[in-house]
Protein backbone atom coordinates (compact mmCIF):
# COMPACT_ATOMS: atom_id res chain seq x y z
CA UNK A 1 0.00 0.00 0.00
CA UNK A 2 1.37 3.50 -0.53
CA UNK A 3 2.36 5.25 2.19
CA UNK A 4 2.41 9.11 1.90
CA UNK A 5 3.31 12.18 4.74
CA UNK A 6 1.98 15.73 4.98
CA UNK A 7 4.83 17.45 4.67
CA UNK A 8 2.23 21.08 4.69
CA UNK A 9 1.49 22.59 8.57
CA UNK A 10 -2.26 22.45 7.33
CA UNK A 11 -4.87 19.44 7.70
CA UNK A 12 -5.16 17.92 4.09
CA UNK A 13 -8.46 16.36 3.02
CA UNK A 14 -8.22 13.56 0.17
CA UNK A 15 -11.11 13.09 0.85
CA UNK A 16 -9.54 10.99 3.93
CA UNK A 17 -7.83 13.79 6.78
CA UNK A 18 -4.06 13.69 7.35
CA UNK A 19 -3.03 16.18 9.66
CA UNK A 20 -0.45 17.84 9.53
CA UNK A 21 2.93 16.37 9.71
CA UNK A 22 1.13 13.12 9.97
CA UNK A 23 2.50 9.55 7.87
CA UNK A 24 -0.42 7.34 6.87
CA UNK A 25 -1.14 4.33 4.51
CA UNK A 26 -3.50 4.10 1.70
CA UNK A 27 -5.34 1.76 0.02
CA UNK A 28 -5.50 3.85 -3.10
CA UNK A 29 -2.89 6.19 -4.68
CA UNK A 30 -3.33 9.74 -4.49
CA UNK A 31 -2.95 12.36 -7.10
CA UNK A 32 -2.69 15.93 -7.21
CA UNK A 33 -2.17 16.39 -3.45
CA UNK A 34 0.00 17.69 -1.43
CA UNK A 35 1.59 14.49 0.13
CA UNK A 36 4.75 13.33 -0.35
CA UNK A 37 4.57 9.50 -1.18
CA UNK A 38 7.25 7.58 0.95
CA UNK A 39 7.15 3.97 0.02
CA UNK A 40 4.90 2.45 -2.04
CA UNK A 41 3.93 -1.58 -1.76
CA UNK A 42 1.74 -2.20 -5.26
CA UNK A 43 -1.16 -3.74 -4.72
CA UNK A 44 -1.70 -6.60 -6.66
CA UNK A 45 -4.22 -5.62 -9.09
CA UNK A 46 -5.90 -9.51 -10.59
CA UNK A 47 -6.56 -11.56 -7.51
CA UNK A 48 -7.85 -14.47 -9.83
CA UNK A 49 -7.90 -15.37 -13.10
CA UNK A 50 -7.93 -18.87 -15.33
CA UNK A 51 -9.39 -20.45 -18.32
CA UNK A 52 -10.01 -24.53 -17.76
CA UNK A 53 -12.24 -27.08 -19.75
CA UNK A 54 -14.20 -28.36 -17.43
CA UNK A 55 -15.71 -32.23 -17.09
CA UNK A 56 -19.47 -32.07 -15.95
CA UNK A 57 -19.69 -31.85 -12.10
CA UNK A 58 -16.17 -30.95 -12.25
CA UNK A 59 -15.50 -27.77 -10.39
CA UNK A 60 -13.03 -24.75 -9.65
CA UNK A 61 -12.58 -23.18 -6.26
CA UNK A 62 -11.54 -19.21 -5.72
CA UNK A 63 -10.48 -17.60 -2.90
CA UNK A 64 -10.86 -14.16 -2.17
CA UNK A 65 -7.87 -13.11 0.24
CA UNK A 66 -8.39 -9.29 0.79
CA UNK A 67 -10.81 -6.79 1.74
CA UNK A 68 -11.60 -4.76 -1.88
CA UNK A 69 -14.41 -4.54 -4.53
CA UNK A 70 -13.50 -6.79 -7.65
CA UNK A 71 -14.62 -6.84 -11.09
CA UNK A 72 -15.72 -10.63 -11.64
CA UNK A 73 -16.04 -11.73 -14.61
CA UNK A 74 -17.09 -15.41 -15.66
CA UNK A 75 -17.24 -16.61 -19.39
CA UNK A 76 -19.45 -19.78 -20.75
CA UNK A 77 -17.72 -20.13 -23.75
CA UNK A 78 -19.42 -23.71 -24.39
CA UNK A 79 -20.90 -26.10 -22.22
CA UNK A 80 -22.96 -24.93 -19.45
CA UNK A 81 -21.75 -24.26 -16.00
CA UNK A 82 -22.76 -22.55 -12.32
CA UNK A 83 -21.32 -20.33 -9.71
CA UNK A 84 -22.35 -20.20 -6.39
CA UNK A 85 -20.84 -17.29 -3.76
CA UNK A 86 -19.17 -18.89 -0.59
CA UNK A 87 -20.78 -22.40 -0.50
CA UNK A 88 -22.95 -24.71 -2.54
CA UNK A 89 -26.04 -24.73 -0.34
CA UNK A 90 -27.41 -20.98 -2.08
CA UNK A 91 -28.91 -20.44 -5.30
CA UNK A 92 -26.51 -20.89 -8.18
CA UNK A 93 -26.19 -18.25 -11.26
CA UNK A 94 -26.77 -20.54 -13.90
CA UNK A 95 -24.75 -19.68 -17.90
CA UNK A 96 -25.03 -21.57 -20.69
CA UNK A 97 -22.54 -21.67 -24.14
CA UNK A 98 -21.93 -17.46 -24.89
CA UNK A 99 -23.33 -15.65 -22.02
CA UNK A 100 -21.06 -13.76 -19.44
CA UNK A 101 -21.68 -12.80 -15.93
CA UNK A 102 -20.14 -9.55 -15.23
CA UNK A 103 -20.13 -7.79 -12.13
CA UNK A 104 -18.47 -5.47 -9.45
CA UNK A 105 -18.53 -7.01 -5.74
CA UNK A 106 -17.34 -6.05 -2.55
CA UNK A 107 -15.14 -9.39 -0.96
CA UNK A 108 -16.68 -8.63 2.23
CA UNK A 109 -19.59 -10.28 0.34
CA UNK A 110 -17.91 -12.81 -0.71
CA UNK A 111 -15.18 -15.42 0.47
CA UNK A 112 -15.29 -17.99 -2.31
CA UNK A 113 -16.52 -18.45 -5.66
CA UNK A 114 -17.27 -21.85 -6.93
CA UNK A 115 -17.62 -22.42 -10.77
CA UNK A 116 -19.17 -25.87 -11.83
CA UNK A 117 -19.43 -27.41 -14.90
CA UNK A 118 -22.97 -28.77 -15.76
CA UNK A 119 -22.31 -30.21 -18.68
CA UNK A 120 -19.42 -32.21 -20.34
CA UNK A 121 -16.41 -30.09 -22.42
CA UNK A 122 -17.71 -26.60 -20.60
CA UNK A 123 -15.14 -24.04 -21.17
CA UNK A 124 -15.00 -21.32 -18.85
CA UNK A 125 -13.07 -17.84 -18.62
CA UNK A 126 -12.93 -16.34 -15.28
CA UNK A 127 -10.96 -13.25 -13.59
CA UNK A 128 -11.47 -11.18 -10.24
CA UNK A 129 -9.49 -7.62 -10.56
CA UNK A 130 -9.12 -5.14 -7.84
CA UNK A 131 -11.21 -1.88 -9.18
Amino acid sequence: MPTYKNNTDVTLYVPEEVKAGETRSFTRYKYGTALTLLADNPLGMVLASGTSTLASAASIEVEMNTKTNVDMSVVCSTGELEFYFNDKTHAPVRLTKGLIYNNTINTELMKKVYIKATAPDTLVYYSFVRV
